[in-house]
């Protein structure tokens, strides 16, 4: 049990570290039109879809990462989440470029609580895929 949560500790605070060094070493971004909000709330969901996933495996394993981590395409077995990612960040910066290297700030009517989404990790993981 010990060894488990200690592992998924490990895994939690990668994470966090990626997105702290992501998050310092980009502008922020507010968001204030409605259209450009939703985008990014939809890209949102979709990495928290594959997040899920990705920890759910994890979790199964009893906290085991291999099979689970989902770094490139090729060896990602959550195909269907990885793709609605991917084509969600594509279809981002397609509309909304000036959202490259920024951390967007955003909050969804009519809760007041903030969101932020990094987008320098996206641009790494799925820019390639892009034509960036």
């Amino acid at each position: 049990m010990f060894r488990t949560t200690f592992k998924i500790f490990q895994l939690i605070s990668i994470i966090g570290l990626v997105l702290v060094n992501g998050v310092a070493s980009s502008e922020f971004l507010v968001l204030k039109d409605e259209r450009e909000i939703q985008r990014a709330a939809q890209l949102k969901k979709s990495i928290n879809r594959l997040s899920g996933k990705v920890m759910q495996c994890v979790k199964s394993q009893n906290g085991a990462t291999e099979g689970c981590v989902c770094s490139v395409q090729e060896s990602c077995k959550f195909k269907v989440e990885y793709n609605d990612v991917k084509e969600s960040y594509c279809e981002a910066i397609a509309l909304y470029p000036h959202w490259k290297g920024k951390t967007l700030n955003y909050t969804l009517p009519p809760n007041p609580v903030g969101h932020a989404l990094g987008m320098i990790g996206f641009e790494k993981q799925f820019g390639r895929y892009c034509g960036q």
